[in-house]
């Protein structure tokens, strides 16, 4: 949309400004501006004449020069109602006409998740939030289908899909917005990956954590879990270096590696254990009831 309305304005602004002569020395004297007779809005079905007008500061007489029609073209978008606004000029009958076309964004009557089973219903429909009974914005609609998606990642759905469905009305003033869910199976980890890890072997980190690969036996399905993971990361793994005297070891970062194909990803943990700290001796003073 913005290098659509980079064109209109200077779409705006050649059809306003009469071609300029070149002067002596080689400068180019200032654009004029121009007063329309009338001003003609095309593309309306629910939004009136005036109120464009008003929206955009316009009126017959008015001068406009380049940064007026600049401005009205951003207030026209600002305002949420349309999606295009074009400015341009012409004559009929020796009369300049400003010729304004817009294309008006649909109202929102009603929006609805479909296809939610594994996870909760409620807890997708309050990641889209669409303001019904106004225009649609698009930029919203893009923004609530990403929270979805996010949603569903968190809790290991890496496959799923979210598509918008936009069902119109007759005149495609008004219209439905469904978000169709194809959730697909939650992501399995096959792999877990220990990068930085010298003192201790994998598969002791990896016995330690909640989050493991899949195994032969069904209860070892490897389902990713965020909760899990995250527990991991922050109380687990700097547990078993800290019972060690690993006081400094820390998790770098971790990375989920998914195969769209299968659905199984790898799990890469980064972490740096630091140097160990031991006890050499320590003294107690200042007690006088107990002994040391």
């Amino acid at each position: 949309m913005i290098r659509q309305l980079s064109a209109v304005i200077l779409l705006s602004s050649a059809m306003l400004v009469p071609r300029a002569a070149r002067a002596q020395g080689g400068e180019t004297p200032a654009p004029a501006a121009t007063a329309p007779d009338s001003i003609v809005v095309l593309g309306l079905r629910r939004v009136d004449r005036k109120q464009v007008l008003e929206q955009g500061g316009l009126a017959p007489g008015k001068v406009l020069g380049y940064r007026d029609v600049q401005r009205a073209i951003q207030a026209l978008f600002g305002s949420g109602q349309y999606d295009d606004v074009r400015v341009t000029q012409d004559t009929a009958g020796g009369r300049q006409l400003l010729i304004v076309r817009v294309h008006e964004r649909p109202i929102l009557v009603k929006w609805a998740v479909r296809g939610v089973n594994r996870v909760s219903e409620g807890s997708v429909r309050d990641k889209a939030q669409l303001a019904e009974g106004r225009p649609l914005d698009p930029a919203a609609v893009t923004r609530a289908r990403g929270r979805i998606d996010s949603l569903y990642r968190a809790d290991g759905y890496y496959l799923a899909q979210v598509k918008v469905v936009p069902i119109y009305e007759d005149d495609s003033s008004r219209v439905r917005i469904i978000f169709d869910v194809d959730e697909g199976r939650r992501v399995a980890v096959a792999q877990v990956q220990v990068q930085g890890n010298t003192h201790f072997p994998m598969d002791e980190l990896v016995g330690r954590m909640k989050t493991r690969p899949e195994g032969f036996w069904w209860f070892r399905s490897g389902e990713y879990d965020d909760e899990k993971l995250r527990a991991d990361m922050q109380e687990r793994l700097p547990k078993l270096y800290g019972d060690k005297g690993y006081v400094d070891f820390q998790v770098l970062g971790d990375s989920l590696i998914v195969n769209d194909t299968t659905g199984k990803a790898t799990l890469v943990v980064r972490v740096s254990e630091g140097e160990p700290y031991r006890v050499g001796a320590f003294e107690i003073v200042g007690n006088r009831r107990f002994s040391t």
